[in-house]
């Protein structure tokens, strides 16, 4: 399968991959279609994810891109009941059949659908989905929440309506729920910034099983440990999201003020210089100062600083201050003017986003790194 990235995809010079972490709707479908194609030769027995396409409308044919992916009946048991088996879904990994499942379960079983579809707007997936009561019986927010894991039903309990929303499903003009997108660029492309270069046809090909293995945790939905197409960046990623999503109090701050540790604040992220001080054009003294100050983004704006500096500070970020809105895992040092942009955008959203889906995010890939452990020390015995 043969896909032209787009431009936004490429430098100007179209010889390097850079990217933001979204997709054009021609390559959401390519990596629809390649999720399930992928999802049918792993799981030959369970329900696929199936591309539905756009109805043909009066005034014109859709476009190829037009669609999206659906997964449906997928049982879930009563949380007190449930127990998840190695390459499962929802519930029990090889139901007999439907009838024997409910008839098993009885009421106290929950059926979900998941479709996954583009967002225009936002430019990446949105998961959409239902739930309903074996009699037919649609679930409500509450319903639902009692079937999410533990740290997403914590969640929910603080922010409600912040990341689970319902929405009338474009297609099917009925409402449905919906996994909140904002943020999710942000993290897709940290996602893959993390590992091993791809080009864009790769990235396109893995995009929806990466992203699928992260969001899928929020709700429960879990995928086969064979479709974590990262599993090449886990390792660099984990620890940067550790490192970079840290959050420390001021008080943790002052007390690396000195030639042998010494931490800066800037624009609420937190940086070692340690190793920088010697290697600093205004000398040592200014950042060790600066460091016993507690905030230094006064006088680092007060300086100026040239781009390469700027870019150059990255390196050093080991975390953010407790309570500042500059929670950006791995985002750039932003400058006055282009921190009142991103305020524009409304980035506390986005933060938030990012604060919860990060320990999922650290869980699954913490699992995955178990698991491929015991596969191969198993393999070799």
């Amino acid at each position: 399968m043969q896909q032209t990235v787009d431009l936004h995809m490429r430098n100007s010079m179209g010889s390097s991959f850079s990217w933001d972490g979204t997709l054009s709707s021609d390559e959401f479908h390519v990596a629809a279609i390649a999720l399930s194609e992928r999802w049918r030769e792993i799981n030959p027995t369970s329900p696929p994810w199936t591309w539905i396409p756009s109805p043909t409308l009066p005034w014109g044919a859709p476009k190829k891109a037009d669609g999206y992916l659906s997964l449906e009946s997928v049982y879930h048991l009563n949380p007190k009941e449930e127990h998840y088996s190695e390459g499962s879904c929802i519930g029990e990994e090889e139901p007999l059949d439907d009838a024997t499942l409910v008839q098993s379960y009885n009421q106290e079983s929950h059926v979900y659908d998941f479709h996954i579809l583009y967002s225009a707007s936002y430019r990446v997936p949105v998961l959409y989905f239902r739930g309903y009561r074996c009699d037919g019986q649609p679930m409500v927010l509450e319903d639902i929440e009692n079937d999410l894991p533990s740290i997403s039903s914590k969640q929910m309990k603080e922010f409600k309506w912040a990341f689970i929303t319902q929405e009338e499903h474009p297609y099917l003009n009925r409402p449905w729920f919906t996994l909140h997108p904002c943020g999710t660029s942000d993290w897709m492309k940290l996602l893959f910034d993390g590992g091993t270069p791809l080009n864009g046809d790769a990235v396109i090909q893995k995009y929806l099983s990466s992203w699928l293995s992260v969001v899928g945790q929020v709700i429960g939905l879990r995928i086969p440990l064979e479709m974590l197409s990262v599993v090449g960046c886990i390792s660099s990623l984990l620890t940067s999201a550790m490192e970079q999503h840290k959050v420390f109090s001021l008080s943790d701050v002052s007390l690396h003020s000195s030639k042998k540790d010494c931490w800066l604040i800037i624009h609420g992220k937190v940086y070692d210089v340690t190793k920088f001080l010697e290697e600093h054009p205004g000398g040592e003294d200014v950042l060790i100062d600066a460091a016993g100050k507690g905030d230094a983004t006064d006088a680092f704006e007060e300086v100026g600083h040239s781009s390469t500096a700027t870019s150059m500070m990255n390196s050093y970020l080991i975390g953010v201050l407790a309570g500042s809105d500059s929670g950006y895992v791995g985002g750039s040092l932003e400058t006055k003017e282009e921190k009142t942009v991103l305020e524009k955008r409304n980035p506390s959203a986005s933060t938030s986003f990012l604060d919860f889906l990060m320990p999922l995010l650290i869980i699954g890939i913490a699992f995955a790194a178990w698991y491929f452990y015991y596969y191969n020390k198993d393999n070799k015995s």
